[in-house]
């Protein structure tokens, strides 16, 4: 990431929750307004910021009751800052924090091994 209209377009709070959610699954606007509890025209406006600055395309569309909806997916898997701004680096953590704290998925992992000998694991 390093022109300023990227800079600018993750400095608004629902477009770092946007890329957040379509990080996890292509999605639509009705999908996405209903998911952070936000109404559509804000959804899509923030898309289009999104779009413009090249961090989100569409990925796809499918007929629905007379209409096409669009499904919108992460343009990058990773955002790589170049020559980062103190203010924006902790806008950003603190965003992936909230998300993190948000979000249902389970954030932590537990590994456990079990080592049969031979004779156990006839």
């Amino acid at each position: 990431m390093d022109s300023a209209e990227q800079h600018a377009a993750l400095a608004h709070p629902l477009r770092q929750r946007l890329l957040f959610t379509l990080k996890r699954e292509p999605s639509t606007i009705s999908r996405l307004a209903a998911q952070l509890g936000v109404n559509k025209g804000s959804v899509s406006h923030h898309l289009k910021v999104l779009r413009e600055a090249g961090l989100v395309q569409a990925a796809g569309s499918r007929q629905v009751r007379g209409g096409t909806e669009q499904y919108y997916r992460v343009s990058a898997r990773r955002l790589l800052v170049q020559d980062p701004q103190p203010e924006g680096t902790a806008a950003l953590l603190g965003a992936v924090a909230q998300e993190l704290d948000r979000s249902p998925v389970e954030h932590t992992l537990t590994l456990r091994h079990l080592r049969l000998g031979p004779a156990k694991a006839a």
